[in-house]
């Protein structure tokens, strides 16, 4: 196969690809600085040779950039199939919280990759090139959440004199924030469990008719 993209589906990735991307969420989730991450760092966690990440990737940023797109990618594409067994707006949204909560590795995932959505490294702009094709929606969370609130709004459940863009950005806030909060070495999660609460019944109080 040629150059990955991050786009390909489970089933067309060759192992050492996947090997590569585990290394590169763990070397995230231990906190390293994307823009510090060398190669040599990938391929010595992901247990692979350096020159066989280049039989795949041009560069260290787009072995970084894969990763995160087919994590969010991956992350929203289950988070989508979880919602779709519920129907109404507060239950989608309640279950929304609850599996990201479960997603831990590609969670902390999902912070770098807003971040990097809006900063201006080198590897930031690479991946705001990269997200911003229109064929790939994929990895795009706004998108869901736009989905969702049309849905709801169809439905009669969700209020129709705020702006839709309002109602989104708004939930991409409260949604960031519980993330924020769900520290993976708190035990049992207690912060985000006290929280939690409080920013769903901020969402339904606005947002709910």
């Amino acid at each position: 196969m040629g150059k990955i993209t991050g786009y390909e589906k489970e089933h067309e990735l060759p192992q050492k690809v996947r090997q590569l991307y585990t290394a590169v969420l763990e070397l995230m989730a231990e906190g390293i600085d994307v823009n510090t991450i060398k190669v040599s760092d990938i391929t010595q966690k992901a247990g692979i040779g350096k020159g066989t990440a280049y039989d795949y990737f041009d560069t260290k940023e787009d072995i970084i950039i894969c990763a995160l797109i087919y994590a969010v990618s991956g992350m929203i594409s289950r988070i989508k199939e979880v919602l779709s067994r519920y129907h109404t707006f507060r239950e989608q949204i309640e279950q929304l919280f609850a599996a990201v909560e479960k997603e831990m590795l590609e969670r902390e995932c999902f912070m770098r990759f807003v971040h990097m959505m809006t900063d201006s490294s080198f590897c930031g702009k690479a991946l705001q090139q990269r997200a911003a094709l229109d064929k790939h929606r994929e990895c795009n969370a706004m998108l869901l959440l736009t989905e969702m609130v049309e849905a709801g709004q169809k439905r009669g459940e969700v209020v129709e004199h705020l702006p839709l863009e309002y109602i989104v950005y708004s939930l991409m806030s409260k949604l960031l924030t519980y993330l924020a909060v769900c520290d993976k070495n708190e035990e049992g999660g207690s912060k985000a469990q006290r929280l939690k609460p409080y920013i769903l019944e901020g969402v339904f109080a606005e947002f709910c008719r």
